[in-house]
């Protein structure tokens, strides 16, 4: 992909100005991160749950325990929590003041990049990489949720940076080590080990390729180490001291928190597949690539850029050299372990946008190579076409959204026609406005039904002026805690089927059947007995879940409430959300009343 390119003139003179980079940059912030941010309804699963836990950190007053209903939960340290609470404080408990800390490390995020770049690279490389960062669809889409993967960001790309400076700037050393100390530790209390140790890898890697000489020595060891612990130790030092027994481990004392968060949070999690579907060598590769569109063919050529030219190259820029120890020793670590979700590759989106604005750099000032301007074209004319006619055409789920369909196509088909035209700078600004077209579609142009499809905020408000008085609340597993932070009570149960009768029961699947993938004290009813049971005994039920939830519930032999669901109101397209009525086996017809 690196022929020889055509003779093209240098890119705009504007795009060289910082000023002009800095009004661009945070222009696309505001918008793609910040417009809109609390309109939408916390989306399930995991935003209630973070919103939860820190509204009952609030309330409670315990800033130093993580609870949701009530109890301990331990998936995630407490910086993350502490950022939430406080912008709760400040902004409201509502989904704006939720998703404030991720929007703002998203953005800092964008910025940072940019400054790496520059420093790495060259100032346009550096402004091209942030675009690509900050426009990426995963990115965008993740930057607008409650996810602590944004602060972990964050923390991460700043360890890399301050490490390659500590190699680098030796009058600055101490100062550069300590700055790094710094983020590591937050890391640290952001997610756990795996921010140390991605930085040590990438320290190690650099160290080898460069021949430099550590910057460690035993005096700044002295001085890190000791500063690492006072910022990072304490928390996790209460923890040990506060939580020596209960549900989530069999161990007691000081093992009790170190078997439910280090072993099981972290450990269980590298070697036992969460999400058995996601458990391919190729997933990462996947989320990486297709998660940057409008970008994936400068994704792809920048990577093949790098492979195939490195060994010439990684002498001479070492900044290119850091960005490839920073992205690979961490993609291979993250490709082994067997739990994956998109949002754990997330800190990786850094490195890559920054191989792809120095590829983009390339393209703007060079212009393409012959065979980089049909694949760039012709891939990018693709990626228009299935959403403009393939989508339509072949997935009939899709046409309540061609008009957005439509809207998302165009740009990347005016880009594509651009790339054929060898208009490299054209091509980048049009593929700009892809996400600003996706943003503006989901938060103002579909919106609602996007609301009913992902999040419970509407259905909560159904089921609250469906409710009869004194009647018990039980939700799906997905929703319990969804229905506990909008309606303010907690479920008495939730309905599970029962994990003996699933076909991978006992097949080593991570925790077979385990709903909140954290402990929770909310009573499990098992759909195919105790469901109905339940119900007998208090009259009537009034459940949240999925659509899919009633009809299973309401036609499948197994089902224990078979016949008696009564559908109250649904929200939503596919997967949507329904609440209903379980009645009595005595009560079909209304007679019974629900036990107080």
């Amino acid at each position: 992909m690196t022929d020889s390119p055509s003779p093209a003139p240098s890119g705009p003179g504007f795009l060289h100005s910082t000023r002009f980079q800095a009004i661009v940059l945070t222009a696309l912030v505001l918008f793609l991160f910040w417009w809109r941010l609390g309109s939408l309804g916390l989306i399930d699963p995991d935003e209630p749950f973070y919103a939860l836990t820190s509204r009952e950190m609030v309330q409670s007053g315990d800033w130093i325990t993580p609870r949701v209903f009530g109890e301990p939960q331990f998936e995630k340290p407490i910086l993350f929590y502490w950022e939430t609470c406080l912008a709760q404080i400040l902004f409201g408990d509502n989904e704006f003041g939720a998703r404030v800390p991720g929007a703002l490390a998203a953005s800092l995020v964008v910025f940072l990049t940019w400054g790496i770049g520059r420093r790495f690279f060259s100032p346009l490389a550096g402004f091209l990489g942030a675009i690509v960062v900050g426009t990426g669809a995963l990115f965008v889409v993740m930057s607008r949720l409650m996810l602590t993967d944004l602060s972990h960001t964050l923390f991460i790309s700043g360890s890399m940076y301050c490490l390659w400076r500590a190699f680098h700037d030796e009058p600055k050393r101490l100062r550069w080590l300590l700055a790094l100390t710094v983020c590591s530790a937050l890391s640290m209390l952001t997610k756990g080990p795996q921010g140390l140790l991605f930085v040590a890898m990438a320290g190690l890697a650099y160290g080898w390729l460069s021949g430099l000489k550590s910057p460690w020595t035993w005096r700044t060891l002295a001085i890190c180490v000791p500063l690492w612990l006072l910022i990072a130790a304490p928390w996790y030092l209460a923890m040990f001291v506060l939580h020596q027994s209960g549900p989530t481990s069999p161990a007691t004392g000081w093992g009790y928190y170190w078997d439910s968060f280090f072993v099981h949070e972290n450990w269980d999690r590298f070697f036992h597949s969460e999400h058995n579907g996601n458990n391919h060598w190729y997933y990462y590769l996947e989320m990486l690539i297709g998660g940057a569109i409008p970008w994936i063919p400068l994704v792809v050529a920048s990577l093949w850029e790098t492979a195939a030219n490195f060994r010439q190259r990684f002498r001479t820029q070492p900044g290119l050299t850091m960005v490839i120890c920073w992205l690979i020793p961490s993609y291979l670590f993250m490709t082994v372990a067997a739990s994956k979700l998109p949002s754990y590759i997330f800190f990786l989106t850094v490195p890559v946008g920054l191989l792809a604005g120095v590829t983009l750099e390339r393209w703007i000032t060079q212009g393409f190579g012959r065979f980089e301007r049909w694949a760039v074209g012709l891939f990018t004319l693709l990626q228009g076409a299935v959403l403009i006619w393939y989508l339509p055409t072949f997935h009939p789920n899709s046409l309540p959204f061609l008009p957005q369909l439509i809207a998302l196509g165009i740009p990347l088909t005016v880009a594509g026609v651009f790339a054929l035209s060898r208009r490299a700078f054209l091509w980048a600004a049009v593929s700009t406005t892809f996400n600003v077209v996706l943003v503006f579609t989901a938060f103002l142009w579909i919106e609602a039904r996007l609301e009913g499809t992902v999040g419970s905020r509407e259905i909560c408000k159904l089921a609250a002026k469906a409710r009869k008085p004194g009647e018990k609340l039980v939700t799906c597993s997905f929703l319990g805690r969804a229905a506990k932070y909008y309606l303010g009570e907690q479920p008495v149960a939730i309905f599970v089927p029962d994990p003996k009768l699933r076909a991978d029961y006992g097949k080593g699947n991570f925790r077979p059947y385990y709903p909140f993938y954290s402990y929770h004290p909310l009573p499990q009813l098992t759909i195919e007995k105790q469901l109905g049971e339940f119900a007998d005994a208090h009259g009537s039920l009034l459940c949240i879940g999925e659509k899919r939830d009633f009809r299973q519930l309401n036609t499948e032999e197994t089902s224990s409430v078979k016949g008696r669901c009564e559908l109250l109101g649904e929200t939503g397209d596919t997967p949507g959300r329904a609440v209903f009525r379980i009645t009595s086996a005595q009560g079909r017809g209304g007679k019974s009343e629900p036990k107080q």
